[in-house]
């Protein structure tokens, strides 16, 4: 994959992090006005290097290119939101589902159900 492709195919997904960043705002300042207090900590978001891209692929046994990538990757974009107490957790989460026009493709607890590294 050269460096253009790159650029090229990560802009939805930076589009996309852009987006739901927007989004986790709107949900944060709208539980304060109706709850005191802001629920969130702050959120964190990456978008996987072209180099990452290409050695999961290869790991994986495909070639790089931007399309295998877009079919077999489901980690090219990440955010995470980090909250102050666990319940704000919780309570994010079920604003997240509460939106008509999200749709969660994949949801893991691992506060109720702890990686065994940890993590």
């Amino acid at each position: 994959m050269t460096e253009e492709e790159y650029l090229c195919f990560i802009q939805p997904y930076e589009d996309a992090l852009k987006n739901i960043r927007v989004r986790v705002d709107v949900l944060n300042n709208d539980y304060r006005r109706k709850n005191q207090n802001y629920p969130i900590h702050h959120i964190q978001h990456r978008i996987k290097q072209k180099e990452s891209i290409e050695n999961k692929l290869g790991k994986n046994g495909f070639e790089a290119s931007a399309d295998l990538a877009r079919n077999y990757l489901t980690d090219i974009a990440g955010i995470r939101v980090i909250c102050y107490f666990v319940r704000d957790i919780y309570d994010t989460v079920c604003l997240f589902k509460k939106q008509s026009d999200i749709v969660i493709i994949k949801e893991s607890d691992y506060i109720a159900n702890p990686k065994p590294n940890g993590y």
